[in-house]
């Protein structure tokens, strides 16, 4: 319950102890009004052994009277209406527990008309830069996309957009941070769901993550980050061993880092995988041609 009806409740269930209080102070005010015709009995014609006790008797005899007589009535209507202020105070309760629900249902309500809005200009926003994209807009696909995530924050699509439109500005810098934070939270959208991940989506997610380091890897190698780059593609193989494509691209980054004892390892283990590939025997030559350091 919200605070606020919490507060009302509250206040509503002090109603019957108010009544009770002001029931318990009436009967007092007319014990207390009858006081004096309660001591004024006369016993001088008692002896004074006796005064005391039969004075004690004749008060405590009047006093019974005094309160069924007196209080009698008032007792009952303090009774019937803390009766009736504790069934009016359950009413209220319900009648507050029905309307938090009710309001609590249409704020749910606007909540998912707002997210099915979002999705909708998130999807627009999307088309949007598609298009922009393919008329080579990047500055305009780069705003639009940038909208998008503002109203999408966690939608990896989003981001690998962005990666695409700061490599083909050259942007490289940005590039490079937008996919090396999309690496970052596909893997903590991965955590946060894992206990109820099939194997399927396991191996999707894992190819996924290893398909980010070869694309940073490829941003390094235009970015002529050759030891930036083997360090990607050694990622992406550590999700994905023995991948033809990725050892490839290491080969082509140890290669270009004219690093001799790694190429001959990336060709030894590009040959294991994939022995009919073309291209060996010219990886070949360009490693005979390194010199050793």
């Amino acid at each position: 319950m919200s605070k606020f009806y919490l507060n009302i409740t509250m206040a509503y269930n002090l109603i019957p102890i108010v009544v009770i209080i002001l029931c318990v102070g009436a009967v007092i005010a007319i014990i207390v009004r009858h006081l004096s015709e309660l001591a004024a009995i006369d016993v001088s014609s008692v002896p004074n052994t006796d005064a005391d006790k039969i004075r004690r008797k004749i008060v405590m005899s009047r006093l019974k009277n005094l309160i069924r007589n007196k209080t009698g009535k008032i007792v009952k209507i303090c009774l019937f209406l803390g009766n009736k202020s504790v069934q009016l105070s359950k009413n209220f309760r319900k009648k507050i527990s029905r309307l938090e629900h009710y309001y609590e249902s249409l704020y749910y309500h606007s909540v998912k008309l707002k997210k099915t809005e979002t999705i909708g200009k998130v999807k627009d926003l999307t088309e949007d830069v598609k298009e922009l994209v393919k008329n080579n807009q990047m500055d305009d696909a780069e705003r639009k996309c940038l909208l998008a995530i503002s109203l999408d924050p966690q939608n990896p699509d989003l981001y690998e957009m962005l990666t695409h439109i700061y490599w083909d500005k050259k942007d490289y810098d940005n590039a490079i941070g937008t996919i090396s934070y999309l690496i970052e939270l596909r893997k903590r959208l991965t955590a946060g769901k894992n206990n109820g991940t099939s194997n399927d989506e396991a191996n999707h997610t894992t190819a996924l993550l290893a398909a980010h380091y070869l694309e940073l890897g490829l941003i390094y190698q235009d970015a002529h980050k050759s030891t930036n780059a083997i360090e990607a593609f050694q990622n992406a193989l550590v999700l994905q061993p023995n991948h033809p494509r990725y050892l490839g691209l290491l080969l082509d980054a140890s290669i270009e880092s004219k690093n001799k004892e790694a190429s001959i390892k990336n060709l030894e283990a590009l040959r294991m995988v994939n022995p009919e590939n073309e291209k060996i025997a010219s990886y070949q030559a360009l490693i005979d041609n390194i010199k050793n350091n």
